[in-house]
Parts: structure tokens; sequence; C-alpha cells
């Protein structure tokens, strides 16, 4: 089950992705928060799981608002892969975070609605795997 109302996603959705020299299996997860709901809770963790297992998770978040909560539990999660790279996403938008609050390495602006900023993240990939 996946819909963009909070506390619906169980599922992981998965697409395979080409950015520049990079073929990225990217996995979108149900969101990181706590929850009395069981079936929502088996979610959770299995976001928790991916997140533990991957080489690389990409912590997504809408810059132009402050971060709540769940991102920051979502951020917490991010920063225990091997490599964790911030996307501040909306930057067409005013942007409300400051990235060098964040505990990232990198940390790149990008708006996917004028698809500007990708080429960043694909120099961060490129350093991230050493290309």
């Amino acid at each position: 089950i996946v819909t963009d109302i909070p506390g619906t996603t169980r599922d992981a959705v998965e697409q395979t992705v080409t950015l520049g020299r990079h073929l990225l299996r990217l996995l979108d997860t149900a969101g990181i928060r706590e929850t009395a709901d069981r079936v929502e809770e088996l979610g959770v963790a299995r976001a928790l799981q991916a997140a533990q297992t991957c080489q690389l998770a990409l912590f997504v978040v809408d810059g132009s608002k402050p971060l709540t909560p769940e991102d920051e539990a979502a951020m917490d999660a991010a920063l225990q892969a091997p490599e964790a790279i911030a996307i501040l996403n909306k930057q067409d938008l005013p942007c409300v975070i400051d990235p060098s609050e964040l505990p990232f390495s990198y940390v790149i602006p990008v708006s996917c609605a004028k698809n500007e900023g990708l080429d960043l993240l694909e120099q961060a990939l490129d350093m991230v795997f050493d290309f």
C-alpha cells in the first residue's frame, strides 16, 4: 500500500534509474516515525532495515519547510548507511533549511520541478563512489 497520506505507506517502491555514470536502485520506503499502528510499525521497521543495509542513503527533504520530527528521524536513519547524501528539494522556493546545519558530507540543492541540481547530485555520487 502506497499513498501520499502520512502513515499509509506499507510497501517500498523500487525503481532503477541512471544518473550520469551511475545506475541507482532507488527504494522509497514508509516514513520513519513513532506509531501505535502495528501494520505501520512494520513499514517503519522495513524502512530502518533498508537504511542499514544499503550502500548509499539519499535523505530527500523539502527545503522550503522546516525539518519535522519525522524528517529528523529519517535523517538519523539515513546517517546509519555507509554513505549518505542530503538532497534539499524545492530550491525554486525560498529555502528555510541551513545546509551547514545538516550532518552530511554532501548537501545538494535541487529543484525537481525545474529539473535543476541533478548535475550537482551526479558530482556528489562521483565523489562517493570514487569516479
